[in-house]
């Protein structure tokens, strides 16, 4: 886009109030989310309100300028943001970015020549965009810059070169790139606008074929905007971003806009309201994951099922259910989500899954690599109708990595939660080498062989209430319980617990 295009806009007394509603529920129900390295803004007309409301989870943005826009030049790194400098085409003003830089030698990049396959935008050929490289490049070097660009995307009216025209994104970067033999191009930069996270990926992933860290400067869900909603648009946006935040090829992305001028014809875009205030879309933007691989729940927990430390397979989407913003959805079988846990004491908890199903369908929790849960949903009759499924697991102390694994396909999943029902507690001693109950699993006769000097069995159910409690034998008839998982525990003659041991009964 044109810097010169964009303009601030000035919101009606319905449209305020309908985005001040629908920015109050999402105030509620959007977590703080971890600063993004990748996450920017593409927009010239920021406030130092703007950057800080727009600041931490936002780092980075660029005005399609060679330096910052003069509202916020003095105080941008304030609120903990980059600018990231461009050369729009040939006719950057270098003295007014060698003074730009010489002011900031932390500035790390430049952007390259925006959308130069387009007349109205660079307008530059790919044998013109070559020509002014060794220019830019020479900027770069002297002050340790890395080069990003151009930044091409699918045209209209565009440049025309020994009788080509470049519509094709793909055909001007492989010109320019023949043109431009032995050129220091560091990344890739485009731009995209399609109208869902299927075509956007398929994008994406054509521009790997140049082997290059990928920065997608300009995106939102642009095609046919007239007819979509602000919700559509807040599902693309959940589904995009995480995309973009999970693909290790992604360097950085930028949306686009903060504010628009209210054009009709692209609803449903803007990051920014009033001076200083997020829109509904901004605050989803600001709050969507960032999926650290070493990131660590402290249990007991509910861990939202977007906040993944690792995927595959899987895509977000927004939510109806009556808590969270997203939901885990697209999932086939053999699709996967895997989390960070910290056990605080070894014992038995319970575990609930949100879900919602369109059919009978089977999700198997693997523990640092071994199964040790097959959990049956059964339908609920839409994707999203929510319902709660609970069942129990037995979880040692320390960290692990949990991993919920699709064998069937057929639901989504919101979140799920780890309460503790019983725990074994340190002061007691290690069960498996003073305390043995056998067969176990049994059909409620068991033999206990032991060191301990024991006085009597108490016998409590998972939630920690005592159902039964008799003298210590070595051979114990509990028959009469119903089948299920309870704790043994073992009682010394000062009526203290000395062993303690999970039994289950079948």
């Amino acid at each position: 886009m044109n810097q010169h295009l964009i303009i601030n806009v000035h919101y009606s007394e319905i449209k305020a109030k309908s985005l001040f509603m629908l920015l109050a529920v999402f105030s509620c129900i959007l977590t703080t989310s971890a600063q993004s390295e990748k996450r920017g803004i593409a927009y010239g007309y920021h406030s130092p309100e703007d950057l800080e409301a727009l600041s931490p989870e936002v780092t980075w943005w660029y005005n399609w300028a060679v330096a910052p826009e003069n509202s916020v030049a003095g105080v941008f790194q304030n609120y903990d943001f980059e600018f990231v400098p461009m050369a729009w085409n040939e006719n950057y003003s270098e003295g007014q970015l060698r003074a730009f830089l010489s002011g900031h030698p932390e500035t790390k990049y430049i952007l390259a020549f925006n959308e130069p396959n387009f007349l109205e935008q660079a307008n530059m050929t790919p044998s013109e965009a070559a020509a002014e490289w060794p220019r830019l490049e020479a900027i770069a070097d002297e002050f340790d810059l890395e080069i990003v660009g151009p930044a091409v995307n699918f045209c209209g009216d565009c440049v025309t070169e020994n009788g080509t025209t470049y519509y094709d994104p793909f055909d001007y970067l492989d010109d320019f790139f023949e043109a431009c033999e032995g050129c220091r191009v560091d990344y890739i930069a485009v731009h995209g606008y399609m109208n869902t996270v299927e075509a956007l990926q398929w994008y994406i992933g054509e521009f790997k074929k140049y082997g290059k860290p990928i920065w997608l400067t300009e995106f939102n869900a642009w095609e046919d905007n007239q007819n979509f909603s602000l919700e559509q648009q807040m599902n693309y946006m959940i589904g995009a971003v995480d995309f973009l935040e999970s693909d290790p090829d992604v360097f950085r992305y930028s949306w686009f806009i903060g504010r628009w001028n209210g054009i009709n014809n692209y609803p449903h875009i803007e990051l920014l309201g009033s001076n200083g205030e997020l829109t509904v879309l901004g605050e989803v933007y600001k709050k969507m994951p960032v999926h650290d691989e070493n990131h660590v729940v402290q249990i007991p927990a509910t861990i939202e099922a977007e906040e993944y430390n690792r995927m595959d397979g899987i895509r977000l989407e927004k939510t109806a259910d009556e808590t969270g913003f997203a939901n885990v959805g697209y999932i086939d079988a053999g699709d996967w989500l895997e989390y960070k846990i910290q056990v605080p004491d070894s014992g038995i908890y319970a575990i609930d899954f949100r879900i919602a199903s369109t059919r009978s369908s089977v999700i198997s929790l693997v523990l640092n690599g071994e199964e040790i849960l097959t959990q049956t949903l059964e339908s609920t009759s839409g994707w999203q109708n929510w319902e709660t499924v609970s069942n129990t697991i037995n979880l040692s102390r320390g960290e692990h990595t949990i991993r919920i694994q699709a064998v069937t396909p057929g639901f989504n999943i919101n979140w799920f939660k780890f309460t503790a029902v019983s725990t074994y507690t340190s002061e007691i001693k290690n069960a498996e080498n003073t305390f043995i109950v056998y067969p176990n699993p049994g059909d409620g006769i068991f033999k206990i062989s032991s060191s301990e000097k024991i006085k009597e069995l108490k016998v409590t159910n998972i939630t920690g209430t005592e159902v039964c409690t008799v003298p210590f034998s070595n051979s114990i008839d509990l028959s009469f319980l119903t089948p299920g998982i309870y704790l043994m525990h073992a009682m010394g003659k000062e009526g203290n617990p000395v062993a303690q041991a999970k039994i289950i009964i079948q």
